[in-house]
């Protein structure tokens, strides 16, 4: 069975939910953690930490990252993701406004 490598892009309840959630699992591996708090990240061994979560999504050993920051920056993570080759989980609400969620989808559209 493959197992799936995971980085999360903002490490706050939500980013820790997911976290302890994936770690359950035995197909999926958190390897990588973006925030700009470091503070965030506390007691977690074997997972790579990032400031700024530009750097992060350069890893080729991630699979799929889930974006749980502001609505707001959505778009521009999402979109340089996918622009990264990676596949993405937006935490809900897509984007704070349609023409946002319209730029996601798109860019989503030209990876297929």
């Amino acid at each position: 069975m493959k197992v799936f490598n995971i980085g999360i892009i903002g490490f706050g309840g939500f980013g820790k939910f997911l976290f302890n959630a994936w770690n359950q699992l035995d197909n999926v591996q958190v390897t990588s953690i973006a925030d700009i708090n470091a503070a965030a990240i506390t007691g977690i061994e074997n997972v790579a930490f990032f400031i700024d979560w530009k750097d992060m999504i350069l890893s080729e050993n991630i699979d799929l990252i889930a974006i749980v920051t502001e609505p707001s920056t959505h778009q521009v993570i999402a979109n340089a993701c996918m622009r990264a080759g990676k596949h993405v989980l937006i935490e809900k609400p897509l984007a704070i406004n349609t023409s946002d969620a319209r730029a996601i989808i798109k860019q989503e559209i030209r990876q297929e």
